[in-house]
């Protein structure tokens, strides 16, 4: 597994997992929203949140936005 934190117009977290590829086939433990509702989440913060898997590499790429707040 590697992680990588880079910032520039926004914040961008890459995770990649070369180990334990998701299942192809559901199982028992399809309940809740796993990566859809991160995914909302990070919308809903201005962020985006994209995945790709090829072959047995999964990989995890979230996107948020600098926040600036107001100093006045």
């Amino acid at each position: 597994m590697t992680i990588e934190l880079t910032t520039d117009d926004a914040l961008h977290l890459k995770i990649r997992n070369d180990g334990a590829a998701r299942p192809s086939e559901p199982t028992e433990h399809t309940q809740g929203t796993g990566l859809d509702g991160l995914r909302t989440r990070f919308e809903q913060a201005g962020g985006a949140l994209h995945t790709d898997q090829e072959q047995n590499m999964f990989t995890l790429h979230a996107i948020l936005p600098h926040v600036v707040e107001d100093a006045t």
